[in-house]
């Protein structure tokens, strides 16, 4: 590498021109749109110019600031604590949710959020070419706010979760405001991701039934039961609830069924 190379590198970086980024990003904003959208960008460090964020204004709605998922990424890695993730998606062929798994240093257990996507798709080009894709910059950006509520939970939402000519998503809002989970020692299930069938044993639960819910919710989503099972075990407190819900049904519309009518002239097996 050359003299001349390395001292480019140290330049300082070019300053933000937020005349020509109006002009060539944000042109059919009002004069006071554009004044509250460049204030946020300055209070919370978005670079448009770097592709942090960008500016859109949805048919008579006030224009707005809204965030790119990487920027998401990159604050969240910044902090240190991040220890990895990931987004699944469900086997079906419609992937009707993405599920991610955040894992930070300070905490036993990881975060686990799950995004349904008829939440968000509302048939738009980019929903229907890429789903999958935007189903999880979906997930990403909810899971992050969720797991590093300082660091990013005031970012602008991302366009995915504006683009419905709606305020900002319901659903995307209650993200927001949810309170940060407490670490695992505050709460009852104090091992990371317990066997199964220690889990099921632990809550004293009937296996059985269990095992019955288990398949029954794995066809449902189109996943396996082993996969089923790590969902249920990384959120035990929801499944848990799910599970006795099922169970409730499953009495009362046993309740419901007609009883036997054996036809006159004929006995049963018994009989």
């Amino acid at each position: 590498m050359t003299e001349q190379a390395l001292v480019k590198r140290e330049e300082a970086p070019v300053p933000i021109n937020w005349n020509d980024v109006r002009k060539y990003y944000a042109d059919d904003f009002s004069d006071k749109e554009w004044a509250i959208a460049c204030g946020k960008c300055k209070s919370l460090g978005l670079d448009p110019q770097k592709g942090e964020c960008h500016f859109v204004k949805y048919g008579t709605r006030p224009g707005q600031v809204v965030t790119d998922y990487k920027e998401y990424l990159k604050r969240a890695e910044g902090t240190g604590m991040l220890n990895g993730w990931k987004v699944s998606l469900d086997n079906g062929q419609k992937h009707t949710a993405a599920v991610i798994t955040i894992w930070r240093k300070d905490w036993e257990e990881p975060l686990v959020w799950e995004v349904d996507r008829e939440e968000f798709d509302k048939g738009q080009s980019t929903w229907k070419s890429m789903p999958k894709f935007m189903l999880k910059k979906v997930a990403i950006a909810q899971g992050m706010r969720l797991a590093f509520p300082e660091e990013v939970g005031n970012l602008p939402y991302l366009p995915e979760e504006v683009i419905n000519f709606e305020a900002p998503a319901k659903a995307a809002r209650e993200v927001a405001e949810k309170p940060t989970p407490a670490p695992a020692k505050e709460k009852p299930f104090k091992k990371p991701l317990l066997d199964f069938d220690g889990l099921i044993k632990m809550q004293e639960l009937p296996p059985k039934l269990v095992e019955t819910f288990v398949t029954k919710g794995a066809e449902a989503r189109g996943v396996s039961v082993e996969e089923y099972k790590d969902l249920f075990r990384a959120a035990p407190k929801t499944y848990i609830e799910k599970f006795k819900t099922w169970v409730e049904t499953e009495k009362k519309a046993e309740t419901q069924k007609p009883p036997k009518v054996v036809e006159e002239g004929k006995t049963d097996a018994k009989g």
